[in-house]
């Protein structure tokens, strides 16, 4: 039943329009903000104050790319398979929605989702014009080219189980995002068409 999932991985595996839940709960995918410490630390940016707002987000960058950090934050801001997840925490951040609570009316170019975006965009100026993927975003935050990124768990994973961090995972940091964090999932589905049904199901 319910209970035994996260609330909102449970209501990820509803019909938006119906309420009726039509998969398995799986996975959860959290995100949140990845940070270097003693980075942040250098540039003279407080970490309890680097991410609680939009603006803070931009004037840390500033921070951090006058301290002589070309490219402060890693970003996957032209991957097209994260961009509007990642973009989410910005536009919640700002009042925005997506569609509206039954799903029939469109919200994104509404002027508070806009407004959102337009906040998450701007830190395109601070991302590296050679690393603007997934892969490269996370690669920039392992070299330590990159102050923070927007990720899952299974990038800080990923940055955790490099060897060549062993003596630096005390500097790393997780804080929330400037607005409500995404929670990415994943369900498990039987199709309609299955031959094997129910040993799909106890599968």
């Amino acid at each position: 039943g319910k209970d035994s999932f996260h609330p909102a991985v449970w209501e990820n595996a509803q019909r938006v329009s119906e309420g009726q839940i039509w998969a398995i709960p799986w996975l959860s995918d959290p995100r949140a903000l990845i940070y270097w410490r003693d980075l942040l630390g250098n540039a003279g940016v407080d970490e309890k104050h680097a991410f609680e707002s939009p603006e803070k987000v931009i004037e840390t960058c500033e921070l951090l790319q006058a301290s002589g950090m070309q490219t402060p934050v890693a970003l996957p801001i032209e991957s097209h398979l994260y961009m509007g997840q990642m973009a989410l925490s910005w536009l919640w951040g700002a009042g925005g929605e997506l569609v509206s609570p039954d799903g029939r009316q469109a919200l994104f170019a509404q002027p508070q989702a806009r407004r959102g975006l337009a906040a998450y965009f701007e830190m395109r100026r601070f991302v590296s014009k050679d690393a603007p993927t997934f892969i490269n975003a996370t690669q920039a935050m392992i070299e330590r080219k990159s102050a923070f990124l927007y990720s899952g768990i299974g990038t800080l994973n990923t940055i955790i189980m490099q060897p060549s961090l062993a003596g630096r995972l005390d500097q790393l940091g997780v804080a929330l995002p400037p607005g409500p964090a995404f929670l990415g999932s994943s369900s498990l589905v039987i199709w309609k068409h299955s031959r094997r049904e129910q040993e799909a199901l106890e599968l």
